[in-house]
């Protein structure tokens, strides 16, 4: 029987799954939280994919999933009502944190069937982390 504490997400956690990399070559905050990841010997998970890279956090109950666009060169790549906000919805419910890099996904405005949005979810403090890494680099190109 799965309880409550078997879907909890840790705070922090080992484990990064970078989505949409092309963006790393003109996001410069994207490119500072892959390269932290890296040089801290983080362990990388990548499917291509962001349901099982996701499924890993469950099962881990530890890491971070992240896909950030770069407009207009990189585009977000994943769809707002099918899989970023119900994704948010239940690494939240299990003690994660979800982000556009600003706010919680949660807080985003659907503004049509087909939108599309960044996303970095799992562990709290790893989100945390990357959202640092982004408003650094926005403030430094202003």
């Amino acid at each position: 029987m799965i309880t409550h504490e078997d879907m909890h997400i840790r705070e922090s956690g080992r484990f990064f799954s970078p989505g949409n990399t092309k963006a790393i070559k003109f996001h410069e905050g994207y490119r500072n939280a892959i390269e932290y990841w890296a040089k801290s010997n983080y362990q990388i998970r990548y499917s291509g994919g962001m349901a099982p890279d996701c499924y890993h956090i469950f099962a881990k109950r530890e890491g971070v999933f992240s896909s950030i666009s770069f407009m207009p060169q990189v585009p977000p790549k994943l769809r707002f009502l099918y899989e970023v906000a119900p994704i948010s919805y239940l690494i939240e419910k299990a003690g994660g944190k979800s982000s556009d890099g600003f706010k919680s996904i949660m807080e985003v405005k659907v503004t049509s069937y087909v939108q599309k949005c960044d996303i970095i979810i799992g562990s709290e403090h790893e989100v945390s982390r990357v959202e640092r890494y982004i408003q650094a680099a926005l403030q430094k190109a202003n």
